[in-house]
């Protein structure tokens, strides 16, 4: 009876044992299932993320050279250094552009004429030249039209390219027909760039300029007379650039472990490969097809693109978690506690219902205080001065405060239900569709980024207002929460303020240049011979007249570089002669403050590409500030050394040194270390600012080094000027 007893008690156990161990194996395969699908999902949100940055960064190309394009289209001529100033930025900007060019359409007839007034404009060896069989420049052979290089930047290194004939080479001839038979913007097959020792591989992107406006219609467009196109020289590995260890997904371990390949669909199959992240040995076309992987085509110039990402590790193995092993200890063990459990059920049940009780009640305190918290938060967001709107991932506007109806002039029941563009200009409203459609891609951009923006009132007008978008998510659903600020009043203050600063410092700089002329002209003594307590007030006059005239043109230099405005001409100069120059005509100021000036160097002949004007500013700055808080019957040295690649000018004084407090904004607009600094030692705390700006436009580094008590060391860094190579010719 008792061992009837134990068989009939103990089946339960048995059963749940048994069952256990059925759903662990399943369980266990379940979840490496899942782990695999992860993985590869992933993968293909950053394979199709990284497939469909190679195609902005393309479409990019072809909207910056419209940039171009539209600059050309309006005026009727464009010069050297109108060309240079306007492409300068966007080189900058993008680097993947190796070079930007202007290549006209010149006549058979015209050719002696266009090669005269080429020579005559500062190319003295400028002629229409192509390559003969060895690569060599050679001649132009005569032909029909010829479509040289006229301008190129930068010009530094290309200038061997300068009259090389495009239609001389096929495949460019071939590019240049489709782009005029078009009308738009074409990328021709892939070629090698000569200028690159490594990593050669490029495109060539035209975009022709016609002597008519544009038109939609293609027959009109093939009429259309060809003034010339706009080039841009493009590297193809520049456009994969960053993708090959970025990942936008924060669990993906993929960064690491995607191939990603480049594919010509309309090109010879030789030349079908524009680029593979995988080297030194790329897969096959059908060998990329063949493995697993993710493509995505898009039309580029009038071409069609492909890309074509690959997994590393097809299996995914190094992704797949141990989840599948936890899922079976787990289930082991709930399973044996369960069995272990059944013995004490009764009680078991007891507590949970106590639990549900207890959880009851607190659920219900917290239900009430989310309702207070709610009506809290809603009464802080109506009462905000600040417009925020909330919409959806189509842009779907959920909510709106007063403080939104009071910026835009709608009222709630106007914008409810309606799509966020009504309140941009028309011009914005399809790149904002665009971000939101790509929200995951663009979110470090948009996300937590305060940025400005124009906003479009009901009544039509536009208005400038800052945006801070955040995301949350609401019952699975991702929202965006915008708050905007309207900043008209800012704005104008702004521009009140440089309108202000420039029309004063111009009125201020005219009289002053006068007076200090006449100052100059009576201490000389053209007007007659003055006392000597004259003369003296004079000195002080003509002092404090030199004073105000630095203070005007470090405002008017601070505004210019502020806007972008001021004019760099760069040459090869000799550091050396700029630091004796500069050190000449402070010697006088060193002198009024009982400190003289040493030099030393390690280079007779330092040759950097600069302004040597504006390095004189620099340095006359720095020299000046030398003598200023130096020690009485001090030494300021100035040092002239090699740094890795570049020359570095050292400048110690022996004065106070710069306090720790003051360090971190030492060039800032208008620093004084102390405001009583200002009285004392003069100056207008902008100049450290100014050198900071104009050493940076330089790719050089300015900094310092300082010890309280004995003084500081003020440096800046130039990059080394090396010649250029002078090209073979025949």
């Amino acid at each position: 009876m008792r061992s009837l007893f134990s068989v009939k008690h103990s089946s339960p156990a048995w059963i749940v044992l048994l069952i256990g161990l059925i759903s662990a194996y399943f369980l266990y395969h379940y979840a490496h299932n899942a782990d695999f699908d992860a993985a590869y999902t992933h993968f293909q949100d950053d394979a199709l993320q990284r497939a469909v940055t190679i195609e902005q960064r393309s479409t990019e190309k072809i909207t910056l050279l419209h940039s171009i394009t539209a600059f050309y289209h309006s005026t009727t001529f464009v010069d050297r250094s109108e060309f240079k100033t306007f492409t300068r930025e966007l080189l900058t900007q993008n680097h993947s552009f190796q070079a930007l060019e202007w290549i006209p359409l010149v006549s058979a007839d015209a050719r002696p004429q266009f090669e005269i007034a080429a020579q005559n404009d500062g190319l003295s060896e400028f002629q229409f030249t192509e390559k003969n069989s060895s690569g060599m420049l050679i001649p132009a052979a005569p032909r029909e039209s010829y479509y040289p290089v006229y301008y190129i930047e930068p010009h530094q290194g290309n200038e061997a390219a300068l009259g090389f004939d495009l239609g001389s080479h096929p495949a460019r001839l071939a590019a240049i027909k489709k782009s005029q038979r078009l009308g738009k913007a074409v990328v021709s097959e892939k070629v090698t760039l000569v200028q690159l020792k490594k990593d050669n591989a490029g495109v060539l992107l035209f975009d022709p300029i016609f002597n008519t406006q544009n038109t939609t219609n293609k027959a009109d467009a093939e009429k259309r007379e060809l003034k010339g196109l706009i080039l841009g020289v493009v590297r193809l590995s520049n456009l994969m650039t960053g993708l090959q260890n970025h990942s936008n997904i924060e669990s993906s371990q993929t960064a690491d472990n995607i191939d990603l390949y480049l594919y010509d669909d309309e090109a010879s199959e030789g030349k079908r490969l524009l680029h593979a992240s995988k080297q030194p040995s790329p897969l096959s076309f059908n060998e990329a097809k063949a493995a697993l992987h993710i493509e995505h085509s898009f039309h580029f110039g009038a071409r069609k693109w492909r890309v074509i990402a690959i997994p590393t590790d097809p299996t995914f193995s190094a992704q797949i978690t141990h989840q599948k092993w936890i899922v079976l200890g787990s289930t082991l063990f709930i399973t044996l506690l369960l069995t272990a459990l059944l013995h004490t059920s009764a009680k078991r049940t007891m507590i949970i219902e106590n639990t549900v009780r207890e959880r009851t009640v607190a659920l219900r305190q917290a239900t009430q205080q989310a309702q207070t918290d709610a009506a809290h938060i809603r009464a802080i967001v109506d009462n905000s001065a600040e417009g925020i709107i909330t919409i959806n991932e189509s842009g779907i506007i959920h909510d709106v405060n007063p403080a939104t109806e009071k910026i835009f002039d709608y009222t709630s029941q106007e914008l409810l239900g309606k799509n966020i563009s009504m309140l941009l200009p028309p011009e914005d409203r399809t790149m904002h569709a665009t971000i939101l459609k790509n929200s995951t891609l663009h979110a470090t951009r948009i996300i937590n980024q305060a940025r400005e923006v124009y906003g479009y009132k009901k009544d039509g007008s536009t208005f400038p207002m800052e945006l801070n978008v955040s995301s949350m998510k609401q019952e699975g659903k991702r929202l965006f929460i915008g708050i905007i600020h309207d900043i008209s009043e800012r704005k104008q203050a702004e521009t009140s303020k440089r309108e202000f600063i420039s029309t004063v410092s111009h009125e201020l700089r005219t009289p002053l240049t006068s007076i200090k002329g006449a100052l100059s002209l009576i201490a000389a003594g053209a007007m007659g011979e003055v006392s000597e307590k004259i003369n003296g007030m004079i000195t002080i006059a003509h002092a404090n007249c030199e004073r105000q005239i630095r203070l005007v043109n470090d405002l008017l230099d601070i505004e210019k570089l502020s806007a972008g405005n001021m004019e760099y001409h760069m040459e090869p100069v000799c550091l050396n002669v700029l630091l004796n120059q500069s050190i000449e005509e402070n010697r006088e100021f060193g002198r009024s403050h009982q400190v003289t000036y040493t030099m030393t160097t390690s280079r007779q002949t330092a040759m950097v590409n600069a302004d040597g004007g504006r390095i004189i500013q620099v340095l006359a700055n720095l020299l000046s500030n030398a003598a200023k808080f130096s020690s009485e019957n001090s030494e300021v040295q100035i040092i002239l050394q090699s740094h890795q690649q570049n020359f570095r000018v050292l400048i110690t004084d022996h004065g106070e040194g710069v306090p720790h407090s003051f360090r971190g904004k030492i060039f800032e607009r208008f620093s004084q270390a102390d405001a009583s600094d200002t009285k004392v030692k003069g100056g207008t705390g902008l100049g450290l600012c100014i050198s900071k700006i104009i050493i940076e436009e330089h790719d050089g580094k300015i900094g310092f080094e300082s010890e309280e008590g004995k003084g500081s060391t003020f440096y800046i860094e130039l990059p080394e000027y090396h010649a250029p190579n002078k090209p073979t010719t025949t």
